[in-house]
């Protein structure tokens, strides 16, 4: 019965730790105000990460789309990144927990995960909650665009120049 109990106390802290809601890697800021401090140094957008802690939707965001090849080579030199945990009832001494909290409840965060594109200012300009990483990158890109005159203009010029090349054939 022993070994049991040990086992299972072993199997259930290896499960929470799998589920960790844990930054997918370095380039992640686990502070909001210093991720928007370096957005405005770098006038870049902010995409922001809020997860929590034993949810397996964001395990499965980490997994299938932030820790992707995909994700990785499109945000790349575009945005910041800031993944924020936010605890359901976080502890009243913890208050990084609930200045993460105070941040989800500005951005009108209801579910777990939520991904959001922000100005460096904090302005929301879009949610994407797809955890599929083609529609993710897909709903991504399209926010982005429309806050990237830049981006959108380069890509029209590119699916016109491609639309140009498709005609003469």
């Amino acid at each position: 019965m022993r070994k049991f109990a040990m086992f299972l106390c072993a199997a259930l802290c290896t499960a929470f730790l799998t589920l960790s809601a844990a930054p997918p890697d370095k380039t992640w800021s686990t502070d909001y105000k210093k991720a928007q401090a370096e957005a405005k140094a770098k006038k870049l957008p902010m995409l922001v990460v809020f997860s929590r802690d034993g949810n397996a939707q964001c395990k499965e965001l980490n997994t299938k789309v932030l820790n992707s090849e995909k994700f990785k080579t499109f945000t790349r030199g575009k945005f910041v990144f800031a993944y924020l945990d936010c605890p359901e009832k976080p502890a009243a001494e913890d208050a990084a927990a609930k200045g993460r909290l105070s941040v989800a409840e500005q951005h009108q965060v209801k579910t777990f995960p939520t991904v959001i594109l922000a100005d460096a200012n904090g302005k929301t300009l879009g949610k994407v909650n797809e955890d599929n990483e083609k529609e993710f990158l897909t709903k991504l890109a399209k926010i982005y665009g429309s806050a990237n005159k830049d981006f959108a203009k380069k890509n029209l010029d590119k699916k016109k120049s491609s639309d140009k090349k498709k005609e003469s054939k």
